[in-house]
């Protein structure tokens, strides 16, 4: 049986390695709009740069590293609406597993900011990865995409180092819960 313990690695891990400008934010100071305070960790980050682009092509030079052992791997942000309901494939970020490309996620239709899968990949094998999330933003862009990365998600591999998380995420069907009547 496949196991349903995941990590879950806050946006403010000191295994996250960013390039350019990122900022930490505290979601209590996000615009009303977003309607939501909280994230894991108690922060988020993003960024209000752009990615210099000749007008056709551009290279992200925005986002992060992560080195994992596992099966599995998720990237989640807080996006509003807008940012989600309007993407269109290619969207702006990217996401990059030992230099392959992940397949891109299908967005479903927000109608209200949520925090959502941005990029996902289920069929690792057992060993070591780095994923590369990448986020352009045209200077030139009439609607700026805005992407508050709030965490990453991974199912640890049997070969995985042992570390202590801090956090972990265990699913309903995890050989270690018990359900039964409360006599």
């Amino acid at each position: 049986m496949t196991s349903t313990t995941t990590v879950i690695v806050d946006d403010a891990d000191p295994g996250i390695t960013y390039k350019g400008l990122w900022n930490e934010v505290d979601p209590q100071t996000l615009d009303p709009d977003y309607g939501i305070s909280q994230s894991v960790g108690g922060t988020l980050h993003n960024t209000t740069a752009w990615t210099i682009s000749d007008g056709n092509n551009s290279t992200p030079s925005l986002g992060f590293d992560y080195k994992f052992t596992g099966l599995m791997i998720s990237v989640f942000a807080l996006m509003k609406p807008e940012d989600v309901n309007n993407a269109t494939v290619p969207y702006q970020w990217t996401c990059y597993l030992n230099g392959i490309p992940t397949p891109p996620v299908v967005l479903a239709k927000l109608t209200e900011p949520s925090t959502i899968r941005i990029c996902f990949e289920d069929a690792l094998e057992d060993d070591e990865y780095v994923l590369d999330f990448g986020f352009t933003q045209m200077r030139s862009a009439s609607a700026r995409t805005q992407v508050l990365f709030d965490y990453l998600e991974y199912r640890p591999s049997g070969s995985a180092v042992s570390l202590t998380y801090d956090f972990i995420g265990v699913g309903p069907n995890n050989p270690g819960i018990i359900y039964g009547n409360s006599n």
